[in-house]
């Protein structure tokens, strides 16, 4: 078995994590994947068992940190942004124009990634000649009249 000096080792074990962002910003490589890899540093003597070990556990660590919201969780959210939103904005008393509006939005929301929410989605016309509009996750989409 090649053995690498401890100044190579320190750069090898720096070069594999650099080598494993991608693979963690994209959440793509399995774990199994990861640990074949490790296995083979290993074997090559260029990183201990104990880094092999620390490696893996950052990266499960991180993906199961950067796992989606459920819908729930993400409707939740929803709801106390657009509560925020709603605590500074009256809704705009205009019946035919929310309604037009949401006949609009739900078009467009025909035509995204996720044209049907399991609760749907939430578009209100705020009172305000400002021209803002804001979306918050769970299908909540707030547009002030003045755009």
């Amino acid at each position: 078995m090649r053995k690498i000096a401890p100044k190579s080792r320190a750069l090898v074990v720096i070069f594999l994590l650099i080598l494993t962002i991608p693979f963690l910003v994209s959440c793509t490589i399995s774990t199994e994947s990861l640990q074949f890899f490790l296995d083979q540093a290993i074997l090559q003597g260029m990183i201990t068992p104990e880094q092999s070990r620390l490696i893996l556990e950052a990266v499960r660590s991180f993906q199961v940190e950067s796992e989606p919201f459920t819908y729930e969780e993400e409707y939740a959210i929803g709801r106390v942004v657009a509560a925020a939103v709603l605590s500074q904005y009256q809704v705009y008393d205009q019946p035919d124009l929310t309604a037009y509006i949401n006949k609009i939005g739900q078009g467009l929301a025909f035509y995204s990634v996720r044209p049907c929410l399991p609760q749907g989605y939430h578009i209100l016309v705020l009172d305000s000649e400002e021209a803002h509009a804001f979306a918050a996750p769970g299908g909540f989409i707030l547009i002030t009249r003045g755009l």
